[in-house]
């Protein structure tokens, strides 16, 4: 092979690069950069923090304890995440004597608040959060527990799940003793969307005791 045969094809091998480089490139480091969106729980104990002297449901009052329950969004990709929203898709009930579960299905796609955002504004705010940006974490609220003198529920304890959705702008789902699974999905409109499943169980009892109560009252796992 001649000098001239051996340069005529590094120069096509360069060009074929070049244009591969200049359909592609874009494209691979669009995919290379894209958000990456991960999702953790936070279980934490603090006064409920209405107004004082409010009272936010029966019994319950400003500076009452109650156990709230968390999802942290993280953005572990290289570039910003936009419109970033969080919602139920589905869930299951298990009676707390029963083994297997049923489907409770959801009139309306169901989607948790953002932290931060107030109750009296538009729907939208509270649905989506405009951006998370790289390594960042961003909160929204599933909900919280209260204790029996907060329920109703025949002094047990329950959980309210905090949520919105077009057929009401804010709303409270109690969840009373059982098994639950929530299947949690988490999109936006620049990245792969998440699916995770949420076991819950709330027992009924409660403890002022956080190790007691996320042991044996509120057991809740991520998968």
């Amino acid at each position: 092979m001649t000098t001239l045969e051996i340069t005529n094809i590094v120069l096509a091998g360069t060009t074929f690069l070049a244009v591969l480089v200049a359909l592609f490139g874009r494209t691979f480091w669009d995919w290379f950069n894209r958000p990456k969106l991960e999702v953790a729980v936070r279980k934490t104990q603090r006064p409920l923090g209405v107004k004082k002297d409010e009272m936010h449901v029966s019994g319950i009052f400003a500076e009452d304890k109650v156990y709230f329950v968390e999802l942290g969004i993280t953005n572990t990709g290289r570039n910003p995440a936009e419109n970033v929203e969080v919602f139920l898709s589905k869930r299951f009930y298990k009676a707390l004597d029963t083994n297997e579960y049923a489907e409770q299905t959801f009139a309306t796609p169901i989607n948790l608040c953002w932290l931060g955002a107030d109750r009296n504004c538009d729907i939208d705010e509270k649905r989506y959060m405009p951006r998370i940006g790289p390594n960042s974490t961003r909160y929204c609220s599933l909900g919280w527990v209260y204790p029996p003198k907060g329920t109703g529920l025949y002094g047990s304890s329950g959980m309210g799940l905090d949520i919105t959705s077009q057929q009401f702008e804010w709303a409270h789902l109690l969840l009373g003793p059982a098994w639950f699974k929530l299947i949690i999905e988490v999109s936006a409109s620049n990245a792969r969307p998440v699916i995770r499943e949420m076991e819950i169980l709330i027992s009924g009892n409660w403890s002022d005791e956080e190790e007691e109560m996320f042991k044996e009252h509120l057991r809740i796992s991520l998968s």
